[in-house]
Parts: C-alpha cells; structure tokens; sequence
C-alpha cells in the first residue's frame, strides 16, 4: 500500500493557538482560494476593510485556514470584533474580493448557521425544530 502523502505535512493542519477572545470567520466569495493570498497582505487588508489601525490591531491574531479555504480573525477588542465581523470585501492589490464575515460563538459551542428560515416561523417554532434530545444545549 502505497501512501502519497508520507512524510508531508499539509499546509493548514496546524493553526496556531488563537487567544480565548472574539473570533470572526471570514469566507471568501467567488472562488477565491485563501491558499493563493500572503498572509501580511491578508491581514492589512482585513484590518484596512475594517478601518483599525496597525497599532490597535498589534494584539490580534489573523489565521488562515487551507483546508477550510477560511480567515479566522482572533481579537481580545469587542469594537474591533464588531468592526471585523461587518466586513464584507477586502482590497488586496487594488483588486476588490468579497468575503462573508460572521462572529463564531464564544466557548466552542457553534456548528454553524441556519439560512433560509422563513419569515412566517416563530422563533419557538424554530427553536422545537433545532433543540432535540441529542442538542439540547443548541442554540
């Protein structure tokens, strides 16, 4: 048997340890790959998108995801969190690129969003059809 990848590591695998703090999930839009963007140039454009200066930003960390093709912008700054979650494109060498922003849940608790909801379903509604037995901590 045969194995291909003996040896490598895949870039991606290992992120680094994010501070316990607000985090923010940038994914990019209309194929862009985050494997094909620098990270310094990633994180200028995020923090220009999001109008915070350099030295506001020295303690926030900005992680790029390989595999999940996703930026992961980490911050201790509950203004900065709420700047960087309503970014919705980056400028990186004078070509705009869209990105959908969201603010992961605090504590490791999230799975991801539900879209689509009809207007007419009540939250109760919403919560019955989520909340289970095997998920009663959802939502």
């Amino acid at each position: 048997m045969k194995r291909v990848n003996k040896g490598k590591q895949l870039k991606g695998t290992c992120t680094p340890e994010l501070p316990r703090a607000d985090k923010i999930v940038m994914r990019p839009r209309g194929g862009l790959c985050v494997s094909d963007m620098a990270r310094m140039e990633t994180s200028r454009a995020i923090k220009a998108a999001a109008q915070v200066d350099a030295i506001a930003a020295r303690d926030d960390v900005l992680c790029l995801n390989h595999q999940q093709n996703i930026i992961v912008m980490s911050t201790s700054k509950r203004g900065q969190a709420n700047r960087y979650a309503m970014v919705e494109q980056i400028n990186i060498r004078g070509t705009f690129l869209e990105v959908r922003a969201q603010e992961s849940a605090r504590h490791v608790n999230v799975k991801g969003e539900i879209w689509g909801i009809p207007l007419e379903d009540t939250a109760q509604y919403i919560q019955d059809l989520v909340v289970q037995k095997h998920s009663r901590t959802a939502l």
